[in-house]
């Protein structure tokens, strides 16, 4: 199983996700993607990529923050994504402002993680080829 965390429902990488998901499924492997979002935003992303898999929501990003991948966003980049007309915090339904660090795992049945793929820089995401690899490893 792959799981992806995303910073929220505006995420391009679900997309991408959902466009592999027929090789996931056709090598009897799963995807599933956490957001930050409330669930009306999470079941939007849902839709708007035509995912077949879970998106889930992670209230406050406190899974995120227990597996070291959430950071509060600075007062200074708060005042930049406002003024941008980007406010996680009505998608979210919560002023912590806090995202979680885009990252990906694959783990098999065992549960054992067997790759993973995290950067700080929410541009950089694991590739898909990567990650259909992992999942490939991960018997």
């Amino acid at each position: 199983m792959a799981i992806a965390f995303n910073r929220g429902q505006w995420c391009i990488d679900v997309d991408a996700l959902a466009r592999a998901k027929e090789e996931v499924a056709a090598e009897h492997r799963h995807i599933a993607a956490i957001v930050p979002d409330r669930q009306k935003f999470a079941m939007w992303l849902k839709s708007d990529t035509k995912a077949h898999f879970p998106v889930l929501t992670d209230v406050d990003s406190g899974y995120a923050m227990s597996l070291g991948l959430a950071f509060p966003v600075a007062d200074e980049m708060k005042h930049v994504m406002v003024n941008s007309g980007w406010d996680p915090s009505v998608s979210q339904g919560s002023d912590n402002w806090t995202l979680p660090i885009p990252a990906t795992s694959s783990s098999a049945t065992d549960g054992i993680v067997h790759a993973r793929f995290v950067d700080p820089d929410y541009r950089t995401r694991m590739a898909i080829d990567d990650m259909l690899a992992a999942l490939r490893s991960a018997r």
